[in-house]
């Protein structure tokens, strides 16, 4: 159990969208309870973390995540870690493999399925981003990271055709981020806010706001 807050703690560090993870927070043992298997697993993680966090070495963290993951093969946490490294290394192709198998394995977290949909869309592919971010917001809809993100990629699309049922919806999303989002100011706090005064007001109350 140990060995899963520390993976839970690099997975945060790399990942694209930085968030809470929807699984609950896991005690850790004392060191004289792990077991002799769990503490080669301890001092496995600790060098993939200095690898990935301090040496920023991702293809030797993703070698050395991948060895935790093959003893451990239904821990979404480290799985987590090795997409991230593959988007840090900006090969969202094999981030989007990982993830996607990643989906079937926890297929009810919504963190998984928004991860997912970014590591969609870096690799080019839109539609089905929106997808894996709307089943994200299925398993939870106060899920900030997934408002946000769905919000960004149908503003997008309404910029390009004004579709009237697309603006509902990205003030559907915006709203509903800054509704639950736990950092309500800020650089994203504050794009949103403008974003929603432009669409529901007009862009004379988005240039009041930015002259504030």
């Amino acid at each position: 159990m140990g060995v899963r807050v520390l993976i839970c703690i690099v997975a945060a560090s790399l990942l694209v969208v930085p968030a809470a993870s929807a699984r609950p927070p896991v005690v850790a043992k004392s060191a004289s309870k792990l077991s002799k298997k769990e503490m080669e697993l301890k001092k496995k993680l600790r060098f993939a973390n200095y690898l990935a966090l301090v040496e920023r070495d991702y293809r030797g963290a993703i070698t050395e995540f991948e060895k935790i993951a093959k003893k451990d093969r239904k821990h979404v946490g480290v799985r987590l870690a090795i997409a991230s490294s593959y988007g840090k290394l900006n090969e969202w192709p094999q981030a989007v493999k990982v993830l996607k198998k990643l989906t079937t394995l926890a297929p009810k977290d919504r963190k998984v399925w928004h991860d997912y949909g970014q590591a969609l869309l870096k690799a080019g592919d839109g539609v089905k981003a929106l997808g894996a971010f709307d089943t994200s917001l299925k398993l939870d809809q106060r899920y900030a990271p997934a408002l946000i993100a769905a919000g960004d990629l149908i503003y997008q699309q309404y910029r390009s055709n004004r579709d009237t049922t697309l603006k509902g919806r990205v003030l559907e999303l915006y709203r509903g981020y800054l509704k639950h989002t736990h950092v309500k100011k800020g650089h994203e706090s504050e794009r949103i806010e403008r974003t929603l005064a432009e669409l529901s007001d007009g862009p004379a109350a988005a240039a009041f706001l930015d002259a504030k």
